[in-house]
């Protein structure tokens, strides 16, 4: 019989009954490894995952998303009615899951209402006196490093440990008591160290054997044939990019963080090597390893040299890198590429987003990592920053041309929106007439209804000074165009690949204008199936492909040696289960 678990970590989709609706999602999900449905769950669920497991409690993670991707006939009500964990968990990281988030706690509350429901990320602590009103969920954890009070939130719900803890006493905790009033508890301060809040795959795999279900852990849609992998140097920033929510400014702001909490270069490596254990696949290093100093940097890629870790590395800059840095990340890791996001080819204009780096620093960069090994440069452009126009957004694209003419088939190059939603929290969002923004959606709800829009460009919370909603979506498609025909001319993608690209950016933009003839005439198209069936395809992969992103598959992506090894550590942790009671 499949035991319950102490603590069912639920991800949900952006929008619950996406299968229902006609919805456009456009291109707001073609440079992250998701679908429009952002499947893929954040990265606190595998240090939860570890972190409660060294305390005792039994987590199983289910991706509600996911599962409901890859089958059609997947009954979410069903399948939360037959679990009865202590508690349920639901992550509201990032906005473009506050439809999914709160009806999934609703129905976690329709079936089992006395089972505590908890909530946690940026946008949960964002909104976590509008999320308590609704009254499905009972405790919000607010902070990006909540595995300790979460500990502390287990033991009170169950009992555990000496009776469990005072909910008083848990930092961070958001609560209503008895007496109706809303009770929110001084988060800790940020841990100097990661250290005791590893990424635990081993323990998400363990799950998979408890819970005899792997579908529900795989991070997206195929994940099983592009197994990637992520892991981070650091929580927190060091950058103050205007638009994003998880910027120095706004952590401090919102949470007290003053500066980053890092990860040990030995613990570090201790992540890699335990993913290279079972996973043969790209491993995704979260957050510039410059940002923690040049002398973490250099530690950190010694030690990984004499490792000889064999998985493809992926390596994100926020700031160009200097030439010793790709000299030692080339003698680290086999096979490496690198990216990082300079918005625009415009040095002002960036300036004004927050990246204080010019284009010619960001070259030099380019030229240092392709001398050094580097198997790919991926360069992200972005529509929507402050003080951009049409004009610039097609501008930058011209810009890339030149670097594909400078740098060759090894530059790949990619732009996108900035979509759906500006950061609640960030610079930008807090101070908009400092950046020529107009923020259209304040309150969750606002959000929650804005994702059940046909059309993504009717999704954006803001419009800018320089660029209308209906401007950003078209100069997206014409860009996309652009994009697409410059990497064809300079054989970064082939024939084919540009050709099934093109068709879909008119494909799309058609569909666009049908769908607001339509919502002229029609209003309501949740019901229109010609409607459903006409754009299923033309959100999956809009301005570019995904497989663009994708570094070479290794021969074999898993290691069945380490999965063998598993099976068997938990038959005979189970056939000495069945020995003791009897």
């Amino acid at each position: 019989m499949i035991p319950h678990p102490d603590l069912l970590l639920l991800h949900p989709p952006t929008v619950y009954d996406f299968r229902e609706h006609s919805i456009l999602y456009g291109p707001i999900s073609d440079l992250v490894p998701s679908t429009p449905i952002f499947e893929m769950y954040p990265i606190g669920f595998a240090t939860i995952t570890g972190h409660l497991a060294r305390c005792g409690y039994q987590v199983r993670i289910m991706n509600i998303g996911g599962k409901m991707l890859r089958n059609k006939n997947f009954n979410v009500p069903r399948a939360i009615s037959r679990i009865r964990p202590a508690a349920f968990g639901i992550d509201l990281h990032w906005l473009p899951h506050a439809n999914g988030a709160i009806e999934i706690a609703r129905m976690c509350k329709r079936f089992h209402p006395d089972v505590p429901v908890i909530m946690g990320g940026y946008s949960a602590s964002y909104f976590a006196r509008e999320i308590m009103e609704y009254g499905c969920v009972d405790y919000i954890l607010q902070g990006d490093t909540t595995e300790k009070s979460l500990e502390q939130l287990m033991d009170y719900i169950t009992g555990r440990r000496n009776g469990g803890t005072d909910p008083d006493e848990i930092p961070g905790l958001v609560r209503v008591t008895k007496d109706g009033s809303f009770r929110k508890n001084e988060p800790a301060p940020p841990p100097a160290s990661l250290d005791d809040y590893p990424v635990d795959y081993n323990e998400i795999t363990r799950s998979v054997i408890r819970y005899m279900d792997l579908e529900s852990i795989l991070p997206s849609r195929d994940w099983l044939d592009y197994p990637i992998t992520l892991t981070m140097s650091c929580k927190g920033c060091t950058e103050n990019c205007v638009i994003c929510g998880g910027s120095k400014w706004s952590l401090k702001k919102m949470y007290g963080r003053e500066t980053p909490s890092y990860r040990s270069p030995d613990g570090l490596l201790d992540d890699f090597v335990r993913i290279s254990e079972f996973s043969r696949g790209p491993i995704f290093l979260l957050g510039d390893l410059l940002s923690s100093g040049e002398d973490y940097a250099e530690e950190f890629l010694e030690k990984a040299a004499a490792e000889r870790v064999r998985n493809p590395v992926i390596i994100e800059l926020f700031n160009p890198a200097p030439d010793w840095f790709f000299k030692k990340v080339n003698r680290a890791f086999r096979w490496y590429t690198t990216e990082i996001s300079p918005e625009t080819h415009d040095d002002e204009l960036r300036k004004r987003a927050g990246k204080k780096y010019k284009s010619a620093e960001m070259e030099k960069s380019i030229s240092a990592a392709l001398s050094n090994g580097c198997r790919r440069f991926d360069i992200f452009f972005m529509i929507g920053i402050p003080g951009q126009d049409v004009e610039s957004s097609l501008d930058t694209i011209d810009y890339g041309s030149k670097l594909l003419s400078d740098f060759g088939k090894r530059i790949n190059l990619f732009t996108s929106p900035l979509a759906p939603f500006l950061d609640p929290g960030s610079i930008a969002f807090e101070n908009p007439e400092r950046f020529g923004y107009r923020i259209r959606f304040r309150t969750l709800e606002e959000y929650r209804t804005a994702l059940l829009a046909p059309l993504w460009k009717d999704t954006l919370s803001y419009e800018s000074e320089t660029l209308s909603r209906a401007e950003l979506a078209e100069a997206t498609y014409d860009a996309g165009l652009r994009l697409n025909r410059i990497k064809s001319e300079h054989g970064t993608i082939d024939r084919q690949t540009s050709e099934r690209t093109e068709k879909r950016i008119l494909e799309a933009r058609k569909a666009m204008n049908k769908i607001e003839k339509l919502q002229a005439t029609e209003g309501d198209l949740k019901s229109s199936a010609s409607i459903q069936r006409e754009i299923s395809g033309l959100s999956l992969s809009t301005v570019c492909e995904k497989n663009e992103m994708k570094i070479p598959k290794m021969a074999r992506n898993f290691r069945i040696r380490y999965f063998m090894k598993m099976i068997g550590r938990a038959a005979t942790k189970r056939n000495h289960g069945k020995v003791g009671i009897r």
